[in-house]
């Protein structure tokens, strides 16, 4: 990418942030903030790849997904890789063992704690 690329990306992001509108992403304007390009920028290549996919629901303290408006979709939980409690990150390095038992155990005893549906 060529130094005029990036400016050129970091223009159009600022331009959507003035705007008070994300045409390209759709991204909430309110977790938005302009980046200051006054100072030096640098720019260096990521290729995909990694240990995990964390992306997806976001789910609450409980383990509960929740909806746009973060609200629980009932008997809907996540662990594991199936989602995250900030949604949109991306944890690395062994991270993603601790939500497999931290969360699982979450999932596990809210669940336990709901009536049969059957009963």
């Amino acid at each position: 990418m060529t130094a005029d690329a990036v400016k050129a990306s970091i223009d159009e992001y600022n331009g959507f942030v003035a705007a008070g509108e994300d045409a390209k992403f759709g991204r909430n304007p309110e977790k938005m903030a302009a980046l200051d390009t006054s100072g030096a920028l640098y720019a260096f290549p990521v290729f995909p790849g990694g240990c995990s996919t964390l992306g997806g629901p976001e789910k609450n303290e409980r383990g509960e997904v929740v909806n746009w408006d973060y609200e629980p979709i009932p008997r809907l939980y996540a662990a594991g890789c199936f989602g995250n409690i900030a949604g949109h990150t991306y944890g690395i390095s062994g991270g993603n063992n601790a939500e497999n038992m931290i969360w699982g155990r979450i999932c596990g005893r809210n669940c336990a704690k709901l009536e049969p549906w059957d009963k």
